[in-house]
């Protein structure tokens, strides 16, 4: 590909730059694919040689993590930061960005919308930030933290490349978007990160039981914790320690069983020949069939399949 198409193609789907590859002053050995699933980007690029890049100060925030290879990069003034595959780079609006990418790298890459993240945020908080979001420039994704939010970008990945894949549920999209982007706010990797980890104040029963309300009355509707804390007006923290006081559980966790409830009954209540396990499950939003299967089995002793046939 020409160097010209490349750089056009890039910042399409992510941000303006310019390529410098080190064999060629007008191809570039790249193979570029980005989708996107609610406001989240979601692709890879892979080089087949060294190439530098230089880009624009980005307005969005991004994540890139290599899966082979390795790159460096700076942004601004800052240190240059060397990445591998186990370690993740975070890229902040406001500062230009320099980097290096060895031959082979094959690097996965996320741009998330400001306004979206810096709101989830501070939904999860409960109240307005006081200072701008800030990601650490490298964060170590070997960690039971990193483990988790590779999960749920190797989930949304995984589906991107489906026509009829989770991605054409509205929920489902909704959900996977904000699993990955909560994943990474409730992770260690910001200036926030302390204030959300160690809020330990208990939810008064008012707010778990107005929790509770809306989760039973609107389970169909795409919730977040984010968007939960911000309904009942407590912080995640705050929410959290309250249902597990008060229900045992989760928030989410919480929803998950009301929403197989809605499955069971919908199971309950249709022929084999009117609906199947897979639509009703996707409908309801649980992404991952063979976990909802295994946790429904536990909860009412039967397969969803044994249902459906009554």
């Amino acid at each position: 590909m020409s160097v010209d198409e490349a750089e056009q193609t890039l910042a399409d789907a992510y941000l303006p730059l310019r390529l410098f590859p080190r064999a060629s002053a007008s191809l570039v050995d790249i193979g570029l694919d980005a989708t996107l699933f609610g406001s989240v980007t979601l692709g890879s690029i892979r080089f087949g040689e060294d190439v530098a890049v230089r880009t624009e100060p980005p307005v969005n925030v991004h994540v890139n993590f290599p899966l082979a290879g390795r790159y460096r990069s700076r942004a601004g003034r800052a240190e240059e930061v060397l990445c591998s595959p186990g370690g993740a780079t975070a890229l902040m609006p406001g500062e230009p960005i320099e980097a290096h990418w060895e031959a082979g790298t094959d690097q996965v890459c996320l741009m998330f919308r400001t306004a979206d993240v810096e709101r989830e945020l501070e939904s999860l908080l409960g109240e307005p930030l006081r200072e701008r979001l800030v990601f650490t420039e490298w964060m170590d994704l070997n960690t039971p933290s990193g483990h988790a939010w590779l999960a749920a970008v190797r989930l949304a990945r995984s589906q991107t490349e489906y026509a009829a894949g989770l991605l054409r549920h509205e929920l489902t999209t909704r959900r996977l978007e904000q699993i990955v982007i909560d994943g990474l706010l409730t992770s260690p990797w910001h200036n926030y990160s302390e204030q959300l980890l160690d809020e330990r104040l208990t939810a008064g029963r008012r707010a778990v039981r107005r929790a509770v309300e809306l989760l039973r009355a609107r389970p169909e509707h795409p919730w977040t914790l984010g968007s939960l804390c911000a309904e009942v007006s407590v912080s995640a923290g705050t929410l959290c320690a309250g249902f597990r006081e008060f229900t045992g559980t989760t928030p989410m966790a919480y929803l998950r069983t009301v929403r197989m409830d809605h499955v069971r009954a919908e199971l309950l209540a249709a022929g084999a020949d009117e609906t199947t396990v897979t639509h009703s499950a996707h409908r309801w939003g649980f992404a991952h069939l063979g976990r909802f299967s295994a946790d429904y089995r536990s909860r009412f002793g039967e397969p969803p399949s044994a249902t459906l046939r009554g």
